[in-house]
């Protein structure tokens, strides 16, 4: 059983660092844009991000994060709601999980995750919604610390997601959305 999880939990971090080459490519590197899906059974709305800020231990593979921006809708607009972290190899467990974001002029902001006690590399910031205008300037590093053991990982941002929250920021204020099938 403990094989099967370990291999569950490894297989994403496989994948990343196996397109590492192509996700940091600024050939390949997609404008950041907000998506939006109409559920055509349930006539709901979805607003979510096509790119994520991702920091893989390129050396190993066995570790990292993914950060992911959520939105929800309102009024017909995506409105921010929030950034959510995907972890593999940083502590068995997560709870009372940072985020800390090293920026370019020298100064940082760190985040609590907000979230209950998992197992599933789950952690989620930001529950007021207020961090996104804090975070809209160019990022130096990242770090993700898993909160039981203390266990972290940091590192350097490529030279394409430097921008990465400055380009959220631009596409919220955008009015126009990509449509995408929910599917």
């Amino acid at each position: 059983m403990k094989t099967l999880l370990f291999t569950l939990l490894l297989f994403p971090v496989v994948l990343f660092s196996q397109n590492l080459d192509e996700t940091f490519s600024t050939e390949n590197k997609n404008p950041y844009k907000i998506q939006k899906c109409v559920d055509e059974m349930t006539d709901k709305v979805y607003f979510f991000g096509n790119e994520t800020l991702k920091a893989i231990d390129t050396e190993g593979g066995k570790k990292g994060f993914v950060v992911r921006v959520s939105f929800k809708e309102e009024k017909g607009r995506a409105v921010y709601n929030g950034l959510s972290v995907k972890s593999v190899g940083i502590g068995n467990c997560v709870e009372e999980s940072k985020l800390v974001v090293l920026f370019e002029d020298g100064s940082k902001e760190t985040l609590t995750a907000w979230n209950d006690f998992n197992c599933k590399g789950n952690s989620y910031f930001d529950l007021r919604t207020n961090m996104i205008s804090k975070l809209n300037k160019p990022i130096n590093k990242i770090m993700f610390q898993e909160g039981r053991s203390f266990e972290r990982y940091t590192e350097e941002v490529s030279t394409e997601d430097k921008s990465f929250f400055m380009n959220v920021v631009k596409a919220l204020n955008q009015t126009e959305y990509e449509v995408v099938s929910c599917d």
